[in-house]
């Protein structure tokens, strides 16, 4: 059975976190982030709703203990992010620190007193008469030391955020083919899995598409795929899909780093000669 949990990074910030309490927030790319599966009773159709991995309760915890060598995404992530995931089933919650910013709690700011109040001006008068201590004063060099950490800790923290953030390079509008012979549905505005399959008889560039329940749909189309694998392979871009009409047309939506954004326009016209359109 396919599971119902997806273990994935944020590509983009299409995508809002679903938690109780940052409803609506969006997600930054490149940040790790929990998905689950419905199926719709009527339609059968499928839809993930997403939610930050800070965001992932108790309960969602220990269902998804019971299934994690499941999740086909699991294994995709780093090495640091499967350890944060399995401490955080067995201890039934998510590291403090991966809790994002919205979905901490305000801490409301001090009272101000009323500078007419008696209490105001006794602590006033109280505070300018004590001296403060000289092993509180900081000296010169620690000032300078401290605020040197400061400025390398930030450098180190802007450059971590560059390294995993892929940006928007084009998007490619073309078909799914070969459905006829797979048992996978997927309906109008629903996003597909792309996945690259080398060992394909056929064709070395086959990517097939699966629908968000991992079930096989179709094929991208070879012209297209032997454009698409070897930067697939290489790493160079990450590829989300979306139907458009019924199990045909469909979007492909390319990421990847900042350096190839600024060949956008020649990579898309050159190297795929589909209906592209650039990201501006």
């Amino acid at each position: 059975m396919a599971s119902l949990h997806r273990l994935e990074y944020s590509k983009s910030t299409r995508a809002k976190c679903r938690g109780p309490i940052c409803k609506g927030a969006p997600m930054a790319p490149g940040s790790l982030r929990y998905g689950r599966i419905s199926r719709d009773s009527v339609t059968q159709s499928e839809k993930v709703e997403w939610r930050h991995w800070g965001c992932v309760t108790p309960h969602i915890l220990a269902e998804l203990a019971a299934v994690i060598e499941n999740v086909p995404e699991f294994s995709r992530l780093t090495r640091q992010d499967q350890q944060k995931i399995r401490t955080a089933l067995v201890a039934r919650r998510v590291a403090v620190t991966d809790i994002p910013a919205s979905a901490r709690p305000v801490i409301p700011p001090p009272p101000k007193l009323d500078p007419t109040s008696a209490t105001y001006n006794t602590s006033t008068v109280n505070h300018k008469k004590r001296k403060v201590p000289s092993s509180d004063v900081p000296t010169t060099s620690t000032a300078g030391s401290s605020s040197q950490t400061s400025e390398i800790d930030a450098a180190e923290d802007e450059a971590l955020e560059e390294e995993v953030r892929d940006e928007l390079i084009v998007s490619l509008k073309t078909q799914v083919v070969g459905i006829q012979y797979y048992k996978g549905l997927v309906g109008p505005g629903e996003e597909v899995i792309l996945a690259r399959e080398p060992s394909n008889r056929y064709d070395r560039n086959a990517i097939r598409v699966d629908n968000i329940g991992h079930i096989k749909v179709g094929h991208v189309p070879r012209a297209v795929a032997s454009k698409l694998a070897p930067l697939m392979d290489s790493r160079m871009i990450t590829v989300e899909g979306v139907i458009h009409n019924g199990n045909c047309s469909c979007l492909f939506h390319l990421y990847g780093m900042r350096e190839l954004k600024v060949t956008s326009a020649g990579f898309s016209r050159v190297q795929f000669g589909y209906v592209c359109s650039d990201s501006a």
